[in-house]
Formats: C-alpha cells, sequence, structure tokens
C-alpha cells in the first residue's frame, strides 16, 4: 500500500526481498515458511524546509510470536506509529488478508489503516524488521491527519477497542493498558483543542456541544489518565478544569490557551 506523493527508496524492493529471502532460508520450519510481515523504517519529513526524522525499529531482525508480544508490551507512542499507524511501510501476505477477510473500515474518517494493522497482528507468528529507511512521507498541514476531527469520539472509539481487542489476544492487556490509555488520552485531548483549528468552522454553540459530547465518552477519562501523568504548569492547569467538567469553563481555557502558550510553558 503506497500513498501516492510518499517518496520510494529505489531498492525498496530488494530490501524487502532479500530480506524475506534470508529469513525464509533462516527460520523457515514444518509450521513457519518465513516471515508473515515485513515492517522498515522511514522517513518523516514537514514541509520542504521540514526536518527528516527516522521512524522505524532501532535495529533488523526476525521476530516470531513471542518477540512481537514484546514489542506490544513496551510500545511507546513514537513505536506505535510505524508499527500501527503506518501501513505504507509494510508488506503484507496477501493469503493472510484473504482467508482472514481483512478489510479497511469504510465507515471510518480518519484511522483505518490502524485497524487493518490491528487486525493483521492478529493472525501472524513471524515478522521482519528492516531498520533501514526505505520510504519517505511528508507531513502536510493541511492533509487529513491535521484537520479538525468533527466526531472523534466514534472514530477515537472504534481505534481504542480494535487496539484493546489486539492487546487482550495477547494476554498483555494488563500491562499495557494504561500507557494505551495514556495514549489515547493524548490524542483525545488533542481532538479537543482542535476547535481553536483554523479548520473549525463551528460557532460558539457549536464548539459548547461538541466538548459535550466529547466529556460524555469514555476516552475523556483517558485524557485525565495523560494529563495526569504530565508535568508542566499548563497541563497542571488543563487537568484541574477539565477535572471540573464544567463545559463552558473547558471551553474559555481552549478558547484563552494562545495565553497559557505566551506565559506558561507550551502544550504539545
Amino acid at each position: 500500500f503506497i500513498d501516492v506523493d510518499d517518496i520510494l527508496h529505489a531498492d525498496l524492493f530488494e530490501r524487502f526481498s532479500r530480506r524475506l529471502s534470508e529469513d525464509c532460508r533462516n527460520h523457515a520450519s514444518e509450521k513457519m515458511s518465513g516471515a508473515e510481515l515485513a515492517v522498515c523504517g522511514c522517513i518523516r519529513r514537514t514541509g520542504e524546509d521540514g526536518e527528516a526524522v527516522y521512524c522505524g525499529p532501532e535495529k533488523s531482525g526476525f521476530l516470531n510470536k513471542n518477540d512481537i508480544i514484546d514489542v506490544f508490551t513496551n510500545m511507546n507512542m513514537e513505536s506505535r506509529y510505524w508499527m500501527l499507524d503506518y501501513i505504507w511501510n509494510k508488506w503484507f501476505r496477501r493469503d493472510i488478508i484473504e482467508q482472514f477477510q481483512i478489510r479497511f473500515p469504510e465507515d471510518l474518517s480518519l484511522g483505518e489503516d490502524f485497524v487493518f494493522n490491528t487486525h493483521y497482528y492478529r493472525y501472524i507468528r513471524s515478522m521482519t524488521m528492516i531498520s533501514d529507511p526505505c520510504y519517505e512521507y511528508e507531513v502536510h498541514a493541511d492533509g487529513l491527519t491535521g484537520c479538525f476531527q468533527r466526531r472523534p469520539w466514534k472514530d477515537r472509539a472504534e481505534l481504542y477497542a480494535s487496539h484493546k481487542r489486539l492487546l487482550q489476544i495477547f494476554g498483555i492487556w494488563d500491562l499495557t493498558r494504561s500507557e494505551v490509555r495514556r495514549q489515547y488520552g493524548q490524542i483525545y485531548f488533542g481532538d479537543m483543542r482542535g476547535i481553536n483549528s483554523l479548520k473549525c468552522k463551528y460557532d460558539a454553540s457549536q464548539k459548547l456541544s461538541y466538548i459535550r459530547k466529547m466529556m460524555s465518552d469514555e476516552l475523556f477519562d483517558m485524557i485525565l489518565d495523560y494529563l495526569s501523568a504530565q508535568e508542566k504548569p499548563a497541563y497542571i492547569i488543563y487537568r484541574i478544569v477539565l477535572k471540573s467538567r464544567s463545559v463552558r469553563l473547558i471551553y474559555f481555557l481552549i478558547r484563552a490557551e494562545w495565553l497559557i502558550k505566551r506565559f506558561l510553558s507550551p502544550v504539545v
């Protein structure tokens, strides 16, 4: 799966094929014919003059099922990107996709790649890592991921459910629950503050309704989980205000965030 505006390194197919062939020779058995998924590193850029940042595995290598579970047990936000959010840095086996009818959910406006990946990981017993950056993509300020999310309570909840189910299948949900909740809290927090975005055309009444809708979802409590792990003054202020569960007070704080950024540490 490849996005039309990204860059593939000229030797991407060669690197994937060579790595998979090596794994097939070195790790094939009666029960396994080499890796069932290949993942490479990538370069992330922001704008024409943006800094190039590597995103991907620290080293190349073959992972069996237990190794894969270990990766998910220790997964942070950065490793989550290239393991779960991205689909174009991977090679999949078509027979697995067809056998288990793995498809992109058509009802999601954002995150369908994430759901596809979580479903695929359920059915594999091995994968191979390629630390070389073979793929480059540019983060567009006006891209889909940077747009105002109109129904995060639905889309994020579906991603969370899919993620949780995968970790339950792996038998590590209890170990990873706190970290995963903080990750979704961070994302949902960004969605809530998205009413400051130029992409948001809601009037004040609609924004209040938007915040009220977000507060009614389980994900709102995850924002508090995320903020509780932060120590900067701006986070503390947000935590106090969100705990009040006052829609108007939360709205006022979000709209006044430029003041917080000016006089306190920036909220990221």
